[in-house]
């Protein structure tokens, strides 16, 4: 390979610099795939609790509903129309929640896999370097000049800093973009969401669409009946109403 296609921080280029130059490219690679995954899913569950807010305060005002803007949201009502109980909470759960994170599992386990194997790697490459710095001075006729022993002194440094500043970078991302945490709060938010949800479908609360006209100018509410549920086979694939 052309010496001029290589980075200097890669040089002398060898087999351990090549495996070093690979766990770089995952440790980025999966460095951005976490964070961008990260920032994602907050901003998905702050708009969820956002929504979820909007649309109880709606519904308790006995305002007309409309749509909820959030795809999770409009899954979830569905959901609680149909099956307010805990069996159907928890195959909600594990049905739509669990594998949206299963990119998340295994980020978090390859980046565990590059904190543990790049320090090793920068290891043997510090090993290779000092063997064949012996080497030479073994095999030499002549003196032993310190220039000799500079390129495979310096690729032992040079692979044990590789090695070293990898495991930092996938340790810090991981501390600063914590995955668990995260999913941990929405599990949070999910359960709040529904048992908020469940209360308000099994309410007594008048269903909007049934309100006499110039009942609320009047000043009245009444407790008219709620519209009659639909079965599962009637009913829409996005309908949003509890």
């Amino acid at each position: 390979m052309n010496s001029n296609l290589i980075p200097p921080i890669f040089q002398p280029w060898n087999l351990a610099m090549a495996l070093l130059a690979f766990v770089w490219f995952m440790t980025v690679a999966l460095s951005l795939h976490r964070a961008s995954r990260y920032l994602a899913q907050r901003h998905l569950w702050v708009r969820f609790a956002a929504h979820t807010a909007d649309f109880v305060k709606t519904h308790r005002a006995g305002r007309p509903l409309r749509a909820p803007g959030h795809s999770l949201l409009t899954e979830l009502l569905g959901a609680v129309r149909c099956d307010s109980r805990h069996r159907a909470r928890d195959a909600f759960h594990s049905q739509v929640l669990v594998p949206s994170r299963s990119p998340d599992i295994w980020n978090d386990r390859a980046m565990e896999i590059v904190c543990r194997v790049a320090p090793l790697l920068g290891f043997i490459g510090t090993l290779v370097g000092i063997v064949t710095a012996f080497n030479e001075l073994a095999s030499a006729q002549n003196s032993v000049t310190v220039k000799d022993l500079a390129i495979p002194i310096s690729m032992a440094m040079i692979t044990t800093i590789h090695g070293a500043a990898c495991a930092i970078v996938c340790i810090s991302v991981r501390s600063l973009c914590p995955l668990r945490s995260l999913h941990a709060s929405a599990d949070s938010q999910f359960l709040a969401a529904w048992r908020t949800l469940a209360g308000l479908r099994t309410a007594a609360l008048p269903s909007p669409q049934l309100r006499q006209p110039g009942a609320e100018r009047a000043g009245s509410r009444h407790q008219l009946p709620r519209a009659p549920q639909l079965s599962r086979k009637e009913e829409q694939p996005h309908d949003w109403q509890i």
